[in-house]
């Protein structure tokens, strides 16, 4: 009896104690709350400050720059100024990709899409010849030449090359064979991901010799800034790998990409089945729900870049 009426009797101070803690742990509760239904409402000045608070960020604290064996080859102003006027002939590219390859590239990239025909082709250039009513002779000579579309898709069948292409909103029926293969783990993301219904391959003498094919497609914000870069997108029911995404595997000569939903195993997620997660080769790299990367820009680097 005398140990339960010590029970009662601290029994006061702890139901004042347990009110106390529910008082205080109150406020913070509403406010996570609020800021829950704030981030789910989706209210676009939310989506606002959210992307001014990001650039901040990114303006008071770049990544640390870590040189990762990668360059941008520039087509700039003293490489036009030596070469010529863009667009250059595609021996030009040729000579490029392969000066690039013998200096050890691993992969090289184009964000440039070879989708026509180039006019300084010999039999091109031959047949403009010809309807000019002052030259003389039919010039088959010229014609006879190597076409140049063909010069460069030989050029990347022996060299570790991605071609880029376009995708578009617009439905079509042009398709390029792709050189990725995709696995997923856990459900079909492809309700998440961004949908597109054609798109604007490279010449076909050009692109089925290439290690791969991503796509160039980046759409900024409504201020123009480019916060995520997408590594996934889809036509119809077929999964596109974006440029960067192929150039890494290629690099790594992988094989297929794997791409991590909201339902794999150890994952977590919302309803449905999002990205969480995309591998390729040995690196795997953080995804939002629809495959795209968020961007951690470093301060400007001199050193990416190569004249080309």
């Amino acid at each position: 009896m005398p140990d339960d009426g010590r029970a009662r009797a601290r029994n006061p101070n702890r139901r004042g104690s347990v009110g106390r803690l529910l008082s205080a742990a109150l406020p913070g509760f509403a406010i996570t709350l609020v800021i829950l239904l704030v981030q789910f409402a989706n209210f676009p000045a939310t989506a606002e400050l959210g992307n001014l608070a990001f650039d901040a960020y990114q303006r008071a604290s770049p990544r640390p720059f870590q040189d990762a064996a990668v360059r941008v080859v520039d087509i700039d102003d003293d490489s036009i100024a030596k070469l010529g006027q863009w667009p250059w002939p595609r021996t030009d590219i040729a000579r490029l990709t392969q000066s690039l390859a013998d200096a050890g590239a691993a992969s090289i990239s184009y964000d440039i899409v070879f989708s026509e025909p180039d006019r300084t082709s010999p039999a091109r250039a031959a047949e403009i010849l010809r309807r000019n009513p002052k030259a003389k002779g039919d010039y088959a000579d010229i014609a006879a030449l190597a076409d140049h579309d063909v010069i460069l898709g030989d050029t990347f069948a022996k060299t570790p090359s991605v071609a880029g292409f376009f995708l578009t909103r617009e439905p079509n029926t042009a398709r390029l064979s792709l050189k990725a293969g995709f696995a997923t783990a856990g459900g079909s993301p492809m309700a998440d991901l961004p949908s597109f219904q054609g798109s604007i391959p490279p010449l076909p003498v050009i692109a089925n010799g290439a290690a791969g094919a991503g796509f160039v497609s980046i759409v900024g914000e409504g201020d123009g800034i480019v916060r995520q870069a997408p590594l996934l997108a889809r036509v119809g029911d077929q999964i596109m790998p974006s440029l960067s995404l192929e150039a890494l595997r290629v690099a790594q000569s992988a094989g297929a990409v794997v791409v991590k939903s909201t339902d794999a195993s150890g994952e977590m997620g919302g309803a449905g089945h999002g990205v969480v997660a995309v591998k390729v080769g040995q690196f795997e790299a953080p995804t939002t729900r629809s495959g795209a990367l968020w961007m951690y820009y470093t301060a400007p680097q001199p050193s990416r870049t190569v004249p080309a």
